[in-house]
């Protein structure tokens, strides 16, 4: 598989865009940096939203992935040690949790994911991918991921954009089309990839924000809302009625955090937000 890799300089293709997208392009990157790091999920969903309708897709999910390990151990991994470790869908229903629930297991098994596989195959790359570039469509429709992953929702084109936040973790949005929508042009792959291009410092908050940097010791939904309180002014007290849980329980699982993070307190875990991962 010989998919294009987006590289060129980011000037260059900032500047074959018409002056309204860039006015766009702006909206966008200006009005994620208004979300304070204690609205984080509120701020990925905002994001997909936007990249949604200036795209012009059906639907647009979020992925924070993570390789678990290198070397020998990868090269024996179906998926090169790589794994999907946070997915959020602009609009979630019991349909989609289930696929995503298959999908996650199928990433363990011998025959793993597809796309995942030859995603991974690219890991390290800033890449901005259509379907028809990553798999041989024939075969594709024939597989056991596009029957349970595509058909249910009558997904009949997908545009990835994966941008690698550093060495081990990497952000991937996926647009898709659906029913007789016309497919992803260049045009299409041009405007996602500046706008990714423009956003390193979000997709690090959020990889963050969801504990992908923590490989297989990720968060609980529990953990993101605490995480989420300790990262806004709120003293433990407030936090606590916040969440309907008593000061002591707010104290453990804080310092239990406060562990999978390696910080000390609620100044370390903040400079870890602005320091990066």
């Amino acid at each position: 598989m010989d998919a294009p890799v987006a590289k060129g300089l980011f000037a260059s293709e900032f500047a074959e865009l018409e002056p309204a997208v860039v006015a766009r392009v702006y909206t966008i990157w200006d009005g994620l940096a208004e979300f304070d790091p204690a609205r984080s999920e509120e701020a990925v969903h905002w994001f997909l939203q936007e990249l949604k309708d200036i795209i012009r897709s059906d639907d647009a999910v979020w992925l924070g992935v993570v390789r678990l390990n290198d070397g020998e151990a990868a090269e024996r991994d179906h998926q090169i040690g790589w794994r999907t470790r946070a997915v959020v869908h602009l609009e979630w229903t019991d349909l989609k949790r289930e696929v995503v629930a298959e999908a996650m297991k199928a990433q363990e098994q011998d025959g793993g994911v597809p796309s995942s596989i030859e995603m991974a195959k690219l890991a390290g790359h800033f890449r901005t991918i259509f379907l028809r570039e990553l798999h041989d469509m024939e075969t594709f429709v024939q597989t056991r991921h596009y029957q349970a992953c595509f058909v249910p929702f009558d997904i009949t084109d997908r545009l990835w954009c994966v941008f690698p936040v550093n060495a081990d973790c990497e952000v991937a949005v996926i647009l898709d089309r659906c029913g007789d929508h016309p497919r992803f042009n260049e045009k299409d792959r041009l405007l996602v990839s500046v706008i990714m291009r423009g956003l390193k410092w979000f997709h690090r908050q959020m990889l963050l924000a969801y504990g992908v940097t923590l490989g297989n010791n990720r968060l609980s939904a529990r953990e993101r809302s605490l995480l989420s309180q300790l990262l806004s002014d709120k003293t433990e007290k407030e936090i606590a009625v916040q969440l309907g849980l008593t000061l002591a329980t707010v104290r453990s699982y804080t310092k239990a955090l406060y562990g999978k993070f390696g910080v000390r307190g609620r100044a370390g875990l903040m400079a870890l937000w602005l320091g990066g991962v």
